[in-house]
């Protein structure tokens, strides 16, 4: 709202190309990120103690308020940081997005929504997953619809889909709470683009989960 292009985002990537997030969704400078690679993110308590060196650097969160492409517009990007346990993040996010909305008074739960990025292998076979789809339409946890994105690159780590799950998509876990899926080749950029509109649009019309499954494959094995 107001001098925004769109509503304030929470986001949650995996680690799969979670560099790549930090770098060209959020625009976090690549020296700092170098920085921390180099010379670690550590702290020290009042006393001069050293407190540790925090989690893995690619685990960390960041944001930042990301210009549009209409003049005078942006909108306010928050990726969480998440622990090295896949899907782990997915409920804070909800929280964190149900928290905003509620002490901005979005009754609506238009200003402000959340988009989890998964790989297929977690997506289908993390439990907590399955737990945080079944609170999306309870009312008082409900944000008003996720945009769940997929990164399928059709082998998870290292396994075959035959003998990692018995669905014959990683997706199929949201048919259980109804929410469309829109499964689109990721080697077409500008049909994914499209779908991730058309998914926005849905979340914004409709306050219910959406699911956008890019299919690729692993490049280098």
């Amino acid at each position: 709202g107001g001098a925004r292009g769109g509503p304030p985002t929470e986001g949650a990537p995996p680690p799969r190309a979670r560099l790549n997030v930090l770098a060209n969704v959020m625009r976090k400078p690549l020296e700092e990120m170098l920085f921390e690679f180099m010379e670690g993110t550590g702290a020290i308590d009042e006393t001069g103690n050293l407190l540790g060196s925090g989690d893995v650097k690619y685990h960390l969160g960041f944001t930042m308020d990301r210009p549009t492409h209409t003049p005078g517009r942006s909108i306010h990007i928050e990726l969480c940081p998440n622990p090295s346990h896949l899907e782990a993040v997915n409920p804070v996010v909800e929280g964190k997005t149900r928290a905003k909305q509620h002490f901005s008074g979005d009754a609506s739960r238009k200003k402000c929504m959340s988009v989890v990025i998964h790989g297929d292998a977690a997506f289908s076979g993390q439990g907590v997953v399955y737990e945080t789809l079944e609170l999306s339409d309870i009312k008082g946890y409900t944000t008003g619809g996720t945009v769940h994105v997929i990164a399928n690159n059709q082998i998870g780590f290292t396994t075959d889909p035959r003998f990692s799950r018995s669905s014959p998509y990683c997706t199929d876990v949201g048919k259980a709470v109804g929410a469309p899926v829109f499964h689109v080749n990721g080697d077409d950029p500008e049909a994914v683009a499209w779908v991730m509109s058309v998914a926005a649009e849905f979340r914004q019309t409709f306050g219910h989960d959406v699911i956008v499954d890019i299919v690729g494959f692993r490049r280098h094995g």
